[in-house]
C-alpha cells in the first residue's frame, strides 16, 4: 500500500485533514477528506494499485494522525492542558451558585453527624431536603470565558439546549427553546476551546496590526487569514505584522490564562473522578459506607470545610482542617493530579478522534476493509488483463514474485489493530456524561461508569505545561515570516 501511494502524498492531500484535526474532525471525516483528494488528483489511482480508494485514504489519515501525535509534542501539551481546564471549569459549582444551594439544603442534617447507609432518612427529613442529585448535576453552567491580549472577553456559548415540539396538522416542529440557566454542553466546550483560544489570538493580532496601519496611513483588508494593502506598503505591512504579533506572544499567554481562571472561578467545587483501585479509593468508600452520605451531602460537606478555611477566625481554621471529607482523604494519601482521570480530554487532542463512530460501525467497516484487501492480495492472476497487470507491476515496484501479496493481508493485520485500539481508546464516556445525558448512551455504557468513582474536590488547575525556548523576537529580522 506504501508502494502504490509513493510519490503521490502532495501537500493537498494532507493540508484539509491537518488543518482540520484541531477542530475536531472525525477520523471518518478524515478519511472522506483524504478520499476526496486522491480522487481529484489521481482517478485511476484504485486500478493501478488494486486497492479500494476507501482503504488508501484510511491508511493515509491513521499516518496522518499518528505523525500529529508525535511532531507536534508541545501543542499536544497545551491543547491536552486547556481541555483539562476547561472541563473542570465545565463540572464545576461557583460559589454564588454553592450559597444558593446551601440555603435549601438544611445545615442540621449535616450536624446530626454520620447516618449508617441503608437507613431510609426520617420523612421530616426528606421534606427538608428538596435538592436531590440531578438538581446539583443541573447546577453545572459554569462556561468557558477568557480574556484577550486586548481585554476583550470571550465566552463560549455552548449549552445543552432544551427541545419543546409543536404539533401541526401538516408536520410536527421542533424547537429549541435555550435558557441561560440550561446546562452546559460540556463537549462542545472543550472540543471548541483550544480553537477559540487561539482564534482570539489572531483576532488580537489582526486588530493590532490594523490600529498600528492606520496610524501610519497604510489601507488595511483582511480577509480570513491574509491581510492586504497596496503593492508599494507591502513590506511596512509586513513589519507592523511581525511587530505586533512579537507584542503578543513575548507575554506568556497560557500562564496569564491560567492566573485568570484561578481568580475568575476560584472558590468553586468541582466533581472529579477517580479509577477504582487508585491510592485513597478504598478509603473513601469505606469513609462512605460510614457516613452514609449522598452526593449533595458530601457537596454540602466539602463547601462548609472551604468556608471555614477561609475565616479569618483561627479556631474555625482549625475546625476546617479537622474536618475529614472525600477530598482531605485523597490529598492525605496521594497527589491529587496523579490520580484524577483526564481521558475524556484526550479525544480532542492532537492526532485523536474527538467523537469516533459508534464501535460497532468501526468494527464492520474495517472488517470490510480487511476481507476487500484479502480478496484482492488472494485474486489468481489468470483473472488480470495485461493493462491491470501491467498497473500492479508499476504499482509495486516491477516486482511479480508475489510479495504483493503477502503485504496486502500483513498490512491489513496491523492497520486494523492499531485502528481498532485508538478508536476503541476514544469510545469511553465517563459517568458524568451518563449522569447529565442518559438517553444519549446504550445501556451497556452504565457499566463503565462503575469503573470510577466521583468525589468533590476545591477547584484547582493542573501545572502549566512547559514553556518553549524559542526566541519570538527573532521573528522580527526574519523575511520570510508574514512577507
Amino acid at each position: 500500500m506504501a508502494k502504490a501511494l509513493d510519490g503521490k502524498i502532495k501537500r493537498k492531500v494532507v493540508k484539509q485533514t491537518v488543518m482540520t484535526n484541531v477542530y475536531g474532525v472525525t477520523f471518518a471525516g478524515a478519511k472522506k477528506q483524504v478520499q476526496k483528494q486522491l480522487d481529484a488528483l489521481y482517478p485511476d489511482l484504485a486500478e493501478q494499485a488494486g486497492v479500494e480508494p476507501i482503504i488508501l485514504s484510511s491508511y493515509i489519515a491513521m499516518k496522518i494522525f499518528g505523525a500529529l501525535s508525535q511532531m507536534f509534542g508541545g501543542a499536544h501539551e497545551i491543547q491536552t492542558w486547556l481541555g483539562e481546564i476547561g472541563g473542570r471549569v465545565c463540572r464545576a459549582i461557583t460559589p454564588e451558585q454553592l450559597k444558593q444551594l446551601a440555603a435549601e439544603f438544611p445545615e442540621e442534617q449535616l450536624l446530626a453527624g454520620p447516618r449508617p447507609r441503608g437507613r431510609a432518612a426520617a420523612k421530616g427529613d426528606k421534606k427538608k431536603t428538596a435538592l436531590t442529585p440531578d438538581d446539583i448535576l443541573s447546577q453545572f453552567r459554569s462556561t468557558i470565558i477568557w480574556t484577550t491580549p486586548l481585554r476583550m472577553p470571550v465566552v463560549q456559548p455552548y449549552r445543552l439546549t432544551g427541545m419543546r415540539l409543536i404539533n401541526t396538522c401538516l408536520q410536527t416542529l421542533a424547537l429549541k427553546t435555550p435558557e441561560a440557566s440550561d446546562p452546559v454542553n460540556r463537549r462542545k466546550q472543550l472540543q471548541a476551546f483550544p480553537p477559540n483560544f487561539i482564534h482570539s489570538l489572531d483576532a488580537s493580532h489582526m486588530m493590532l496590526s490594523a490600529l498600528e496601519c492606520g496610524e501610519l496611513g497604510m489601507t488595511f483588508a483582511a480577509v480570513h487569514d491574509s491581510f492586504w494593502t497596496h503593492a508599494a506598503d507591502v513590506g511596512r505591512m509586513s513589519r507592523v505584522l511581525r511587530d505586533a504579533f512579537i507584542r503578543i506572544h513575548s507575554e506568556d499567554v497560557i500562564a496569564r490564562l491560567a492566573a485568570e481562571f484561578e481568580t475568575r472561578y476560584g472558590g468553586s467545587i468541582y466533581m472529579a473522578k477517580i479509577k477504582h483501585g487508585s491510592p485513597g479509593t478504598a478509603q473513601i468508600t469505606s469513609w462512605r459506607r460510614k457516613t452514609g452520605f449522598s452526593l449533595v451531602e458530601e457537596l454540602m460537606l466539602e463547601k462548609k470545610r472551604q468556608d471555614l478555611l477561609r475565616s479569618e477566625d483561627p479556631a474555625e481554621v482549625a475546625r476546617g482542617m479537622a474536618m475529614e471529607t472525600p477530598s482531605t482523604i485523597l490529598e492525605s494519601v496521594t497527589a491529587v493530579e496523579d490520580v484524577t482521570e483526564m481521558e475524556d480530554v484526550e479525544q480532542f487532542s492532537l492526532g485523536n478522534v474527538p467523537e469516533a463512530e459508534h464501535a460497532q460501525i468501526e468494527k464492520d467497516v474495517l472488517k470490510a476493509q480487511k476481507d476487500a484487501m484479502k480478496a484482492s492480495a488472494a485474486a489468481p492472476k489468470d483473472d488480470l488483463d495485461d493493462s491491470t497487470a501491467g498497473a500492479a507491476e508499476t504499482s509495486t515496484g516491477g516486482s511479480t514474485d508475489g510479495s504483493a501479496e503477502k503485504s496486502g493481508p500483513e498490512i491489513a493485520t496491523d492497520f486494523s489493530e492499531e485502528g481498532m485500539k485508538r478508536i476503541q481508546a476514544l469510545m469511553g464516556t465517563n459517568g458524568f456524561d451518563v449522569a447529565m445525558n442518559p438517553q444519549n448512551f446504550p445501556e451497556k455504557k452504565r457499566s463503565e461508569s462503575s469503573e470510577y468513582i466521583s468525589l468533590w474536590m476545591p477547584l484547582t488547575f493542573p501545572p502549566l505545561p512547559k514553556k518553549g525556548t524559542f526566541d519570538v523576537t527573532r521573528l522580527k529580522s526574519s523575511d520570510y515570516f508574514f512577507s
